[in-house]
């Protein structure tokens, strides 16, 4: 859900370490009357996740890309929430309890009441055929039942919502752009230039993902130079899939379709001829999920 309150709050902290709203636009790359939307709070749907990186990047560490995210509802939670070890679904009902709970606030329920709550409807201790039930009998003993169930209904609706979107489309997350380098280790933060915006699968960690900044048109017309390649970590690849490798002796890293003869290593590309590595040369990386092409749109 876009937090407009919380995003304008943001703003105005930006602000105050800028001479005036001229010299924070510039900066950001947005314009003064798109600044005062935000500060008036009269913005319907949040702003794109380009124009969030110019803010972030133009916030002098008041805010973070991520937070910004968050706050605009890209995330469904606050991922830079370290503290928790919970599972994705489970950390995204219990965002959606805690933002509805005040609504309970009229029912005084007791601390006991709240636990119970929240085995219920964050912990989902009960499945659907039995939830509605559990909710009618504990609304049953408290005053108001008729409303409490009711507000109960909407609050537990909110979250299978949520979990279905979740589990059917993953959850976005902004997953660092790198840069060729010189290093075998290519996963250093001084080498990434960018982020972008992938739907990690709910069952894994956006720390499987990175993105590799095109160099070459090898792959042309997959990719060309100025686009991104999508890689999911791994290092057991099969022959014929699109994956991104690290070759010590170039000194950089490649991206082709593999295919492996004993201690040899062919990748084939598109647009050049194959090339062939000795095992001990390549160090891979992983495969390649999605084609961001940039240079469509030159």
């Amino acid at each position: 859900m876009f937090d407009k309150n919380k995003f304008a709050s943001i703003l105005k902290k930006i602000l105050e370490n800028y001479n005036n709203q001229s010299e924070f636009a510039r900066n950001s790359n947005i314009g003064r009357a798109y600044i005062s939307r935000i500060l008036n709070m009269h913005l319907d749907t949040p702003p794109k996740p380009s124009t969030l990186q110019g803010i972030a990047n133009a916030s002098r560490g008041i805010t973070t890309y991520t937070e910004l995210l968050s706050v605009c509802g890209y995330l469904p939670f606050q991922l830079n929430d370290t503290t928790s070890t919970s599972p994705l679904d489970v950390k995204l009902a219990e965002v959606i309890f805690k933002d509805n709970i005040h609504q309970l606030d009229q029912y005084e329920l007791s601390e006991a009441d709240f636990s119970y709550l929240t085995e219920l409807l964050v912990y989902r201790k009960y499945d659907s055929n039995t939830m509605e039930s559990k909710l009618s009998d504990f609304a049953s003993n408290h005053s108001e039942a008729k409303t409490l169930y009711s507000m109960l209904i909407k609050i537990n609706d909110s979250i299978n919502d949520a979990l279905a979107n979740l589990n059917k489309n993953g959850y976005l997350y902004p997953i660092p752009i790198y840069k060729n380098n010189k290093h075998i280790d290519l996963f250093l933060a001084t080498d990434i230039v960018d982020y972008t915006n992938y739907n990690i699968p709910v069952d894994m960690s956006f720390n499987n993902f990175f993105a590799l900044l095109i160099d070459t048109d090898k792959m042309f017309p997959l990719l060309d130079i100025n686009d991104i390649a999508i890689i999911q970590k791994s290092d057991e690849l099969e022959n014929g899939q699109i994956v991104a490798v690290y070759s010590i002796t170039k000194e950089c890293y490649l991206i082709g379709k593999l295919f492996k003869y004993e201690n040899i290593i062919e990748l084939s590309y598109l647009n050049s001829k194959s090339e062939r590595f000795i095992i001990n040369d390549i160090k891979f990386l992983g495969k390649v999920i999605k084609a961001e092409n940039q240079s469509a749109f030159k």
